[in-house]
């Protein structure tokens, strides 16, 4: 393993997630707000299938800021939650490193 990578990694993780999903959510419907005037993220109290999609999301993206969490720090706990033993190789996590800043590249 390389420490320092993983050193890095620890603190950088929340740091992007926190700013990727604010790009992603609030940036982008801020613009989209601004050039059209309806506000594009609206989940209501209903059982239509947009409702219940925006509510999964919801879910899955407090399901990743957990793991994110505790990777960063409650790193003693993070065997538990069944991590992949390959990604534990240094090449793959450059590589997945490298696909997380051309995805928040894209983005903008």
């Amino acid at each position: 393993m390389n420490s320092s990578f993983d050193s890095f990694i620890k603190y950088f993780l929340p740091l992007f997630f926190f700013i990727y999903q604010f790009v992603l959510f609030y940036f982008r419907s801020y613009k989209v707000y601004k050039n059209t005037g309806i506000k594009p993220f609206v989940f209501g109290r209903s059982s239509s299938l947009h409702d219940f999609l925006g509510k999964s999301f919801l879910l899955v993206n407090l399901l990743n800021l957990t793991g994110i969490l505790i990777y960063s720090f409650f790193y003693r706990f993070y065997n538990y939650t069944y991590p992949f033993l390959i990604h534990e190789y240094i090449y793959l996590r450059l590589f997945g490193f490298s696909l997380l800043l051309s995805s928040f590249i894209f983005l903008l």
